[in-house]
């Protein structure tokens, strides 16, 4: 069986690697959330973004090794080459689509390794006495659309700062940054924000239809949400555990529970056609549970 924690993609991470490569919306986040595009219109970012011979994105290599830790595999990783610098000058993006918050422990330390990776793999990159000298400023940007509700609507920035009781010292710039960001539930609203944009793709509320009306009219962003339900049933997974979890009393909760996620995992594999580990994973069934989960599932389909 696979492994939970296996370098492996799953059903949402695939939806979010569609998503995360549409060149318009990779232009939009880099305007609102990196320093060296904030304020420059959209239509010139795009020309910015590095891309194929097919004016795709280029996914960089999205798997970072460490030899002490292994491997990691992010969603996605762009490039951007920032304007006036006669491509010397470029920036990393990490896109980083996240279902859960509540992992036992705080996401932001996950996003800082993430970016801290990013930016140590370019060791690599170049050699000499210059290879330290056109760093990539490295952005790890997590978008997480299922939160409890006080985070809803929230961009929190994080980034490295010189801590000195002197006014001038060697020099520092940052080359860490992380941000997370809580678009709540998708609404027709009338102002424009990061939020709003990334709620119309990834979250609950509006019909596919009408969030696609609204993200080419407001952002001309031209995505086929009905080919992206692979993201948003996160939310409908989350619906479904909870309700299992709200509905087992005392010592039968972690059995309801077990129940809910078999249904989970077989409505998964119906609606997406795919095999019972990826289904697993979407569901996020843990390690502990999954044989127990497994028999269930054996039971309900062999009663339907």
């Amino acid at each position: 069986m696979t492994k939970r924690n296996e370098e492996r993609d799953t059903v949402t991470d695939l939806g979010a690697k569609t998503v995360f490569r549409n060149r318009r919306l990779l232009a939009e986040l880099f305007g609102y959330l990196t320093e060296e595009f904030r304020g420059i219109d959209a239509d010139e970012i795009e020309r910015c973004i590095v891309t194929d011979e097919h004016g795709v994105p280029v996914d960089f290599n999205t798997e970072l090794f460490d030899p002490n830790t292994g491997s990691v595999r992010l969603d996605t990783i762009a490039e951007a080459v920032v304007p006036g610098t006669d491509d010397r000058v470029r920036i990393r993006f990490n896109l980083e689509m996240q279902a859960r918050t509540d992992m036992g422990y705080r996401l932001t330390d996950r996003a800082q390794m993430y970016a801290a990776m990013m930016l140590a793999t370019q060791n690599k990159e170049s050699v000499g006495g210059d290879k330290y000298q056109n760093l990539k400023r490295c952005y790890s940007v997590w978008v997480c659309p299922i939160s409890s509700g006080d985070l809803d609507g929230k961009v929190f920035a994080y980034r490295m700062l010189p801590v000195s009781e002197y006014e001038t010292g060697p020099g520092f710039g940052s080359l860490l940054d992380i941000v997370m960001v809580y678009p709540g539930r998708s609404e027709d609203r009338k102002e424009r924000s990061v939020t709003d944009m990334l709620s119309l793709v990834f979250s609950k509320g509006l019909e596919n239809e009408r969030c696609q009306e609204i993200l080419d009219a407001k952002y001309k962003i031209d995505i086929d949400l009905s080919s992206l339900e692979r993201v948003k049933m996160t939310d409908w997974v989350a619906e479904i555990k909870a309700d299992g979890i709200k509905e087992g009393k005392a010592e039968g909760i972690k059995e309801g529970r077990n129940r809910k996620s078999a249904e989970a995992v077989i409505g998964v594999m119906n609606k997406f056609g795919c095999s019972i580990d990826e289904a697993l994973d979407a569901v996020n069934v843990a390690e502990s549970d999954r044989d127990t989960v497994l028999e269930l599932v054996e039971e309900l389909q062999k009663t339907s």
